[in-house]
Formats: structure tokens, C-alpha cells, sequence
């Protein structure tokens, strides 16, 4: 009776362990690896984009909201103290005079200091709104060396020329507080976030568009 060498070749009856067989063990040949679905390795997760331009998107409207209110705020206060450390007051008569109004505009009309307590003024214009600010103490400047103080602000709504007339006086001094650029300002202030927020809002959309399709 014959009976199998123990280095009987695969061709001579054992199982061979090229790829495509088992091996004895039963795991898969060398190099075969687990199929993944359809015979293939499985595939990598996908990445899922978009997820930053939400984000920014997101933190850019809820700040530009902010800004809305903030911002034409801060611009306007800022041109107007510019426009204020800018000028000077201009002397108009000894004691009365025109001066020039644009529309929308803010004027101080004021005397010398030492002249505040006696002197009284009528203001004459169309759609203008006069206060007394005698007591207020608001300096204008100073003019040749004299310091003029506010004793009546002007609004003018409209533009036109204004007509001071007054008494107890030696010379009328008129300030443009530069109103016009303030408001100037502050519309510029208020475009600054509205176009961010318009950004804003496509780079969310653009984001939420490339995280549904990813």
C-alpha cells in the first residue's frame, strides 16, 4: 500500500494558496482581501463640504444684523465731530445779519461770552425750528480772540436764507454744525453692514446648497 508524501506539490491534492483559493486555514488567500459589496473593497466615506461656509455665513449675519444698528451710529457721531473740530463760526454782523442754509442742516447762532446775558435775538426763515440754548453754555470758538457762546440753534429743513436780528449785542456769529455730512455719514454707515450681509447671506445659501449636494 502506497501512501501521500508529505511534500506532495499542490498539483498532487492540497488546496493552493493562490489567490482566488482558500487557504487550509480558510481564510482568504494572500492578497485576495474581503470583498466589499458588488465583489469590489468598499468605497471611502464621502466628504461632506459646506460645513465652513455655514458657519462664517451664519456669524456674518447675526454681527452685520448688529451692525445695522451699531454702525451708521458710530459713523455719524464721528463725522460730526469732525465736521464741529473743522469749522469755525463765522461773524454774520454787529448785530444782525443772513447766513445760508442748506437743507437739513444744523446752525448755532451765538454772541460774546460776556455779552451772553443781554443779548436777545428773532430768527427769521420758512420750516426752520429756533431753541434757545442761552443757558446751555456751548462755546462756538473763538473769533480774533474773543469767544462767541451759542444762545440760539437753528434747524433748517429746507434750503434758504436765515435773518438774525439782534439786541444787546456787538457782533452775531453763525456755526454750521455740518449736519448734512453727518446724515451723509451715517447713510454710508448703514450701507457698510447692509452689503457684508448681503455676503453673509450667499456664502449660508452657497454652503447649505454644497452641504445637501456632498
Amino acid at each position: 500500500m502506497s501512501y501521500p508524501s508529505p511534500y506532495q506539490s499542490p498539483q498532487q491534492g492540497y488546496p493552493s494558496s493562490q489567490p482566488g483559493y482558500a487557504s487550509p486555514q480558510g481564510y482568504p488567500a494572500a492578497g485576495g482581501g474581503y470583498p466589499g459589496p458588488g465583489g469590489g473593497h468598499p468605497a471611502p466615506p464621502r466628504k461632506r463640504r459646506g460645513i465652513k461656509r455655514i458657519i462664517v455665513g451664519s456669524i456674518g449675519m447675526v454681527l452685520n444684523f448688529i451692525g445695522l444698528f451699531v454702525m451708521p451710529l458710530v459713523v455719524g457721531i464721528l463725522v460730526a465731530g469732525i465736521s464741529v473740530a473743522s469749522t469755525t463760526p463765522q461773524v454774520i454782523g454787529s448785530d444782525s445779519g443772513t447766513f445760508s442754509a442748506s437743507s437739513f442742516s444744523l446752525h448755532g447762532v451765538g454772541v460774546p461770552a460776556d455779552e451772553v446775558a443781554g443779548a436777545s435775538c428773532e430768527i427769521d426763515g420758512q420750516d426752520i425750528q429756533v431753541d434757545d440754548t442761552a443757558d446751555d453754555d456751548i462755546s462756538l470758538g473763538d473769533i480774533d480772540g474773543v469767544e462767541y457762546v451759542e444762545i440760539h440753534d437753528v434747524s433748517a429743513y429746507g434750503a434758504q436764507e436765515i435773518t438774525v436780528e439782534c439786541t444787546g449785542t456787538t457782533s452775531v456769529a453763525v456755526l454750521d454744525y455740518g449736519m448734512a455730512g453727518t446724515a451723509l455719514g451715517m447713510g454710508a454707515g448703514l450701507l457698510i453692514p447692509i452689503g457684508l450681509g448681503t455676503l453673509s447671506f450667499i456664502l449660508l445659501v452657497w454652503g447649505v446648497i454644497a452641504r445637501v449636494r456632498s
